[in-house]
């Protein structure tokens, strides 16, 4: 349609160019083929969301600098006696939330103990991954996201409320107590508790729901795990405060001291195995300088 018009626009200049029924033909064919991939992009689009060409697996995620780019989402664990990573995997996930169970089985199995502690930030916080832990003999240390609405953001969110597991409620920031009502919604997703007449005259009531009458507080199905979770946790704060300089130490050395900081591959099969060749060249690194390489090469021979 652009050369027609074109050739409309300078006839009166240059004779119009000549296409023959066949070529017109095979220019058509071409430009339908093109609408026909835009239209099943698009349908893939309304179905996943953003998706991107160069890597169809790869997604938008947050990188260190606050700001993003197109990236695999590589999940590792490392022993804590001399650093070794002992598990790799790769998802197209851009978030941690759900990853726990899957790295964490990995280390267990490859390390062949019946139980294993393991210590995860708290962007990998999730009481379903929990249970699938328990069941497993693994016992996570992860602390609690502070998650909540904009409206609670600077102020009382779940949080705060902390689970009288004795008296089956919830205790607020200012001591009230929410109960379960005497009739309960058979349609609602978990247990709402609530106090609406201690909310009603609670001075503090702008810092926890500034837009309803009263406060609730879900409980969930799993909330019960997360509770063994946050109280195994505060028991070993001191562990937790390892976390970084266990599992950043890989990175560090594969980004900066092996030269790793992008990937060659596509798709997330071939970036796992990449990831794997990556791990592995830090793994040979850090026993050498662990042992040395006279008594490696004797131990190999």
């Amino acid at each position: 349609m652009n050369l027609l018009e074109h050739s409309d626009n300078d006839e009166n200049e240059n004779p119009p160019s000549q296409y023959k029924r066949d070529e017109l033909k095979e220019k058509l064919e071409k430009i339908q083929k093109r609408v026909n991939e835009l239209e099943a992009i698009q349908e893939k689009v309304e179905v996943e969301g953003t998706i991107y060409l160069t890597d169809p697996d790869a997604r938008l995620m947050r990188t260190h600098n606050g700001g993003g780019d197109i990236s695999h989402n590589v999940q590792t664990a490392t022993e804590p006696q001399n650093h070794f990573v002992v598990a790799v995997d790769v998802t197209s996930d851009a978030v941690d939330y759900g990853q726990l169970y899957n790295i964490a089985s990995q280390a267990k199995e490859e390390l062949q103990v019946d139980e294993l502690t393991v210590i995860a930030d708290r962007g990998y916080y999730s009481g379903e991954e929990f249970v699938k832990c328990k069941a497993e003999n693994i016992k996570p240390i992860a602390p609690k996201p502070d998650r909540g609405s904009r409206s609670q953001s600077k102020g009382y969110t779940k949080f705060y409320f902390k689970y009288d597991k004795g008296r089956d409620c919830y205790v607020c920031p200012m001591g009230a107590l929410l109960t379960l009502p005497k009739q309960r919604s058979a349609v609602r997703k978990g247990d709402r508790y609530y106090n609406a007449t201690a909310c009603s005259d609670c001075p503090s009531k702008n810092l926890c729901t500034p837009k309803s009458k009263y406060r609730y507080i879900s409980r969930l199905e799993f909330d019960s795990f997360s509770d063994e979770v946050d109280e195994f946790t505060k028991e070993n704060t001191k562990l937790f405060s390892e976390r970084k300089e266990l599992v950043e130490h890989p990175f560090r050395t594969v980004k900066r001291a092996l030269g790793f900081t992008y990937f060659l591959t596509r798709g997330t099969e071939n970036v796992r195995t990449e990831s794997l060749l990556h791990f592995l060249a830090y793994n040979i690194k850090r026993l050498i300088n662990i042992v040395g390489t006279k008594q490696l090469q004797a131990v190999l021979q």
